[in-house]
């Protein structure tokens, strides 16, 4: 297995894929595991006090209007 050197591991990257292996390299100890995080600070009862100003000041409920 002789190194073609196509740069692909030289760029520091946690995954790479190797023409020489024909395979993907990970490399250990630089992964990052990126954690999930709640989009907004916003709840359930966020969205239902929203949605009951929005229909207060529309005039009534969506009903019956085509």
């Amino acid at each position: 297995m002789d190194c073609l050197d196509c740069g692909n591991c030289s760029k520091g990257e946690t995954v790479y894929y190797c023409p020489a292996r024909n395979d993907f390299v990970l490399v250990a100890g630089v992964t990052k595991i990126k954690e999930r995080k709640p989009s907004g600070d916003r709840t359930v009862d966020d969205w239902s006090e929203r949605r009951r100003r929005a229909r207060r000041e529309r005039g009534g409920s969506m009903r019956g209007i085509s």
